[in-house]
């Protein structure tokens, strides 16, 4: 990656990691410090893409619940301010996903109190099957980070809609920055790649393997 690019993306990541933590500190909100790196990176991806004109199409029904949430509004805000910060139109998405982090929920918090089957059972046999083998691996037990998991389903479920219907993200700016420096966190996404392939006989791109790395990221931080 060009060093002028890394830079933009890093000094954006810490535009709104410093917009995120004052939304929190101001309104007193309790999240886990993972949520918090989640919803980081969410916003920085979102923006980064919309600023590439690469913006990712997802389903947003069950997350529409978040409309309840008392964080909505909060959230709203937030997203607003970020996208008239980079001059962006970020979408009602991103205010549900944030919405959703700022209550310290998960995927799996919507999934009961919603009643919508949010993760079905094959989706869920590729996450554990991926577990299992990173554990084998490298060693690593990642079963214990409960915020991991629900932040890596809430990426991996949208990217694996896209595999099925044709429609990858092909490009993304960080595709060789996170090579070179998240070594390991790419190599784990190429083990859950390894699985998907064994279920549906489709290879994700190197830059949705590069977005999902991002999320596994979050697991290794001390």
């Amino acid at each position: 990656m060009d060093i002028e690019l890394e830079q933009e993306i890093e000094n954006r990541k810490r535009i709104i990691r410093e917009a995120v933590e004052a939304c929190i500190e101001k309104y007193q909100l309790d999240i886990s410090e993972i949520g918090k790196e989640n919803l980081i990176i969410h916003l920085t991806l979102s923006i980064t893409r919309q600023m590439a004109n690469n913006y990712i199409s997802t389903s947003q029904s069950q997350l529409e619940q978040c409309k309840n949430l008392n964080t909505y509004y909060i959230a709203r805000d937030l997203v607003k301010s970020l996208a008239k910060r980079f001059d962006v139109i970020l979408h009602h998405i991103d205010y549900y996903y944030t919405a959703m982090y700022l209550a310290n929920m998960s995927l799996l918090d919507l999934d009961f109190n919603c009643q919508f089957d949010m993760i079905d059972e094959e989706t869920e046999e590729i996450i554990d099957e991926t577990l299992n083998r990173i554990e084998e691996q490298l060693g690593i037990d990642l079963r214990k980070n409960v915020d991991f998991f629900n932040g890596i389903s809430l990426h991996f479920i949208p990217a694996l809609e896209r595999l099925e219907n044709d429609e990858q993200i092909t490009e993304n700016p960080l595709n060789d920055t996170i090579q070179l420096e998240n070594k390991k966190e790419y190599h784990c996404a190429e083990i859950m790649n390894d699985i998907v392939q064994h279920h549906y006989h489709k290879s994700f791109t190197n830059a949705e393997l590069c977005y999902i790395s991002m999320h596994f990221s979050t697991a290794f931080k001390d």
